[in-house]
């Protein structure tokens, strides 16, 4: 092929091949051809024409037929150049692939470059450069035309993303990768479905185009496919380690059982030489070799020495691309696929390219919706951060906090693993409102309800049976002096109960004022030095433990009227007095009862255990229903924890909050009695 055209304007002009084309009636003989064209200079010689019957179907055209503009040079390599040219026919810009004249002596070369043009040629799909013209330049170089393609190379592209440049990462995220992969792995399964297999893939003859286009170059040592040879086992692949010559693996040639490939993307039976298992599984070898370029931006075998990279090759080790980079995020089910692409052994490879193909598209299916999900969530989290934002500002408002877990829910349904949505989560969780939910406060007041109602028909029967053991008897069984004071007490002991069990269908103080009253009443029998104190301190205790909030200072005003008044009364006149005061004495009066001393004893005594008992089980209860509430609390924040990776432990931290677990293990250890209802 001529030298490279001149493009300066005015200088001479551009160079014009004028090429033989393909024949349409059978080739005359090539001495008949050289005496009826004076054009065709003798660079080709007789033996060539004779020895090589693919250059049969090519025969010289005339001088004046001169085709093809040749401009730049696109490439070159040991098989000769590409560069580009102008279709002087068509008016078309075209790629034009020539051999040097000097490599036109050797069959081997020749018969190579003339097969990659035919199988090329031959296999039409849209990811492999079409061939439009076969034929010789007028100096004697053998050449191909094909369509001119622009785009960057996988090799390229790689090293661009090795290095971080912004722009091609930000064009060629690993989905767009992947898709066009898959595509590649489609036309590679054409091509074996014609017979045919590559096997020289490598990221440097994969090129992705600027609108969308794959393609699949240099079909130069491609082969048909021929018998299977017997399987490679693990002891030849050994034997082959230690044997095999690798000081001419660039220049091997391609006959047959010779290695021909690129080390690194070649398949185990390349290296063997076993060229009758080389077959469609050896290319899915290579497209996991690129595959695993792809998602670590590393060779798979390594760039050192040659029988280094065979070897490791051989042996199949280290192909786990999110082992090699553990940095990189790089999804199980891709890597498991990259790992099965590039076994050693190619019956555990996928059986086709389309397998292979079909395997790339099933993640990014799943892919696909993971990155749908993932982006709803970020759209969920964002909503909730500024929800949250402004429900844990001391002005928030129960309606932020409810949109804001609302939000959190959501993006973590779609997304569990999110760690700034699982802190967020922690954090409303964990800081309290500064108002409580209208729907909390309603349950607080059922809740309430309940429990008042509960201690309603306790207070009812504690009473009733306060009145039956000591009020009744003590009117029966002491003796009446004053029957007002002392019907006035029973009836007051005998209307608690009553009023207690009733309570909730009474106004709010009826229950109260009735129950105190009959404290009170006590005092007309034994003064208000005795009994009438500790009961007065024990129904407190329970009006303000178990019942509404709304009784507590009701409770506690009427307790303090139930030992005041009696006393006032007393002290006024009005009632009469049941104490002394001397010098060294207390007297107390008994106007109401007579005292007999065995009677007042025991019935005092009795009245102060049963006190004493019903406080110690009040308070024990009490202290249960705390530790069970305290325990659950603990078992709650534990869930909790189990939920927030270390990551949102972090997020926490860096919100100035403590992350559970490290107030758990900072907070000083006391034992817990477990109340006996627990299991």
């Amino acid at each position: 092929m001529g030298a490279p055209s001149s493009k300066n304007r005015g200088g001479p002009a551009t160079p014009v091949i004028a090429p033989y084309r393909s024949a349409v009636q059978p080739a005359v003989g090539y001495a008949e051809t050289m005496l009826q064209d004076t054009g065709f200079e003798r660079a080709v010689t007789l033996e060539l024409r004779r020895d090589d019957p693919l250059l049969d179907g090519l025969r010289p055209n005339r001088p004046e037929d001169a085709r093809y503009a040749v401009h730049d040079l696109l490439g070159e390599g040991g098989m000769g150049e590409v560069r580009s040219c102008t279709d002087l026919h068509i008016g078309r810009e075209v790629a034009m692939k020539a051999m040097r004249p000097m490599q036109l002596s050797r069959p081997d070369l020749r018969a190579r470059f003339l097969r990659e043009a035919r199988i090329q040629g031959q296999l039409e799909h849209p990811a492999i450069v079409p061939v439009y013209d076969l034929a010789f330049a007028e100096e004697g170089a053998l050449y191909f035309t094909m369509r001119r393609v622009r785009g960057l190379t996988l090799e390229l592209l790689v090293e661009r993303l090795r290095e971080g440049d912004p722009r091609t990462v930000a064009e060629y995220p690993l989905r767009k990768l992947l898709s066009a992969f898959s595509r590649v792995c489609l036309a590679i399964h054409f091509a074996h479905t014609k017979g045919v297999v590559h096997r020289d893939l490598k990221p440097a003859n994969v090129m992705l185009g600027d609108f969308g286009e794959v393609y699949v170059l240099d079909w130069g040592v491609a082969k048909l496919l021929a018998n299977e040879a017997p399987p490679i086992s693990q002891q030849t692949a050994d034997l082959a380690i230690s044997k095999l010559d690798f000081t001419d693996v660039a220049s091997a040639k391609t006959a047959s059982g010779a290695i021909i490939g690129t080390p690194g993307y070649m398949a185990p039976e390349q290296i063997l030489g076993q060229s009758g298992e080389v077959n469609g599984q050896t290319d899915v070898f290579a497209l996991g070799a690129i595959l695993f370029e792809l998602l670590t931006f590393e060779s798979l075998f390594g760039n050192g020495e040659t029988p280094e990279i065979l070897a490791r090759t051989l042996r199949g080790e280290d192909r786990s691309a999110s082992a090699r980079r553990p940095d990189s995020a790089i999804p199980d089910a891709i890597d498991a696929v990259c790992m099965r692409a590039t076994s050693p052994y190619p019956e555990k490879r996928y059986a086709s390219a389309r397998e292979f193909s079909e395997a790339i598209e099933d993640f990014l299916s799943g892919d696909l919706d993971l990155e749908r999900r993932q982006a709803l969530a970020r759209t969920h989290a964002i909503s909730a951060r500024e929800l949250a934002g402004r429900a844990l500002a001391p002005e928030g408002t129960p309606e932020d906090r409810q949109g804001a877990l609302r939000e959190v829910g959501r993006s973590l349904a779609l997304d569990p693993d999110d760690p700034e949505a699982l802190a967020l989560l922690v954090r409303l969780v964990t800081a309290p409102p500064s108002a409580l939910p209208a729907e909390v406060v309603d349950e607080v007041h059922t809740l309430e309800a309940r429990r008042a109602d509960r201690a309603s028909r306790r207070g009812s029967l504690l009473f009733a049976l306060g009145a039956l053991l000591f009020v009744f008897p003590t009117a029966l069984l002491m003796g009446v002096r004053n029957p007002t004071s002392v019907a006035l007490n029973v009836v007051l002991w005998g209307l608690a109960p009553a009023a207690l069990f009733v309570s909730r269908r009474l106004p709010v103080w009826v229950a109260p004022t009735i129950t105190y009253a009959a404290v009170a009443s006590s005092s007309l029998i034994f003064g208000p030095f005795i009994s009438v104190p500790a009961i007065a301190a024990v129904v407190t205790v329970a009006f303000v433990l178990s019942g509404r909030r709304s009784h507590r200072f009701l409770a506690s005003g009427l307790a303090l009227l139930s030992l005041v008044l009696p006393l006032a009364l007393e002290l006024l006149g009005v009632l009469p007095r049941t104490f002394v005061l001397e010098k060294d004495r207390f007297v107390i009066l008994l106007n109401a009862v007579e005292t007999p001393s065995l009677t007042t004893i025991l019935l005092l005594s009795a009245s102060h255990v049963a006190t004493v008992l019903f406080v110690a089980n009040y308070v024990a209860e009490s202290k249960d229903a705390l530790d069970r509430a305290e325990i659950q609390n603990r078992l709650q924040a534990w869930q909790l924890r189990q939920l927030v990776p270390a990551e949102a432990q972090g997020a926490l931290k860096s919100h100035g909050r403590t992350p559970p677990s490290e107030r758990a293990r900072a907070a000083p250890r006391a034992p817990i009695c477990r109340p006996k209802h627990l299991p």
